[in-house]
């Protein structure tokens, strides 16, 4: 493993870069990986605020891995071979996708893998683009379940820290929006909120869009409301979600919302 490390600072801040390549032989083949992580924080108080980042795999290495995944023979040697790469490596949501649905065959081994690369997501908040890889509806299920956190599949590290955090992006917000509103149940349609919104952030208009595009009946309205409200970064914009509320009765649920700051 050859590892370079980069420090600068100055009064206030100081980001500490890491550059790392790991080679390692695997059955029949020897294997390289390069990854970046970047520490970041605030030197001028006494809490300072902390971030850690991590690069997903470059272009050329994961190519490289989705070629040998693809042209290993065996369907637990396949598994296996995900499993080791990802403890020294990184991904995005939509190299994951990318992933399972070009390399892996048997439902099996796509839920194996969604089980072992959802922790390695560096972008868990786009982690739904996994069912797109998927064919049967249980497998979908299986993306939604991990993201909940069942099956005691450990979580990416997401900060609950309001201030280290951004909104959804819009790409993400607008595909979100979209299998929402695709969502046929009631019930299905609030689950799925809950479940993105464990690893997410809202602005105030993307909850009264998501609200006034993506749900119809009346509770399920106020009661996303209440569940997204402690994942809104400009909660004093918050009253713009009235908008979307048709009856008084649900405006005011909004307003005890925002009193009761859940």
């Amino acid at each position: 493993m050859q590892t370079s490390h980069n420090v600068s600072q100055n009064t206030n801040s100081m980001t500490q870069t890491q550059s790392v390549q790991f080679s390692g032989p695997f059955p029949g083949n020897n294997y390289s990986v390069s990854y970046t992580e970047t520490h970041s924080y605030n030197t001028g108080g006494p809490s300072p605020h902390f971030q850690h980042q991590h690069a997903p795999m470059d272009y050329n290495s994961f190519n490289d891995f989705k070629k040998r995944v693809k042209d290993t023979a065996f369907s637990s040697a396949k598994v296996d071979l995900v499993s080791t790469v990802a403890k020294n490596s990184y991904f995005t949501s939509e190299q994951v996708k990318e992933l399972i649905k070009e390399s892996l065959v048997h439902s099996s081994d796509k839920i194996s893998a969604v089980d072992i690369l959802y922790p390695r997501t560096v972008d868990p908040t786009n982690f739904l683009v996994v069912e797109d890889a998927m064919v049967h509806m249980s497998e979908k299920e299986k993306v939604r379940d991990v993201m909940k956190g069942g099956n005691n599949v450990h979580k990416p590290i997401v900060s609950n820290d309001p201030f280290m955090q951004s909104p959804m992006d819009p790409n993400s917000f607008s595909d979100f929006k979209k299998r929402l509103s695709n969502t046929s149940f009631s019930s299905a349609k609030v689950d799925l909120i809950r479940t993105i919104a464990q690893s997410s952030w809202f602005t105030s208009n993307q909850v009264k869009e998501l609200v006034k595009d993506g749900l119809v009946h009346s509770s399920d309205k106020t009661e996303a409301a209440e569940i997204l409200y402690p994942r809104v970064l400009d909660k004093n914009n918050f009253l713009v979600v009235e908008d979307a509320m048709v009856h008084m009765s649900d405006k005011e649920k909004v307003r005890n919302i925002m009193k009761k700051g859940y």
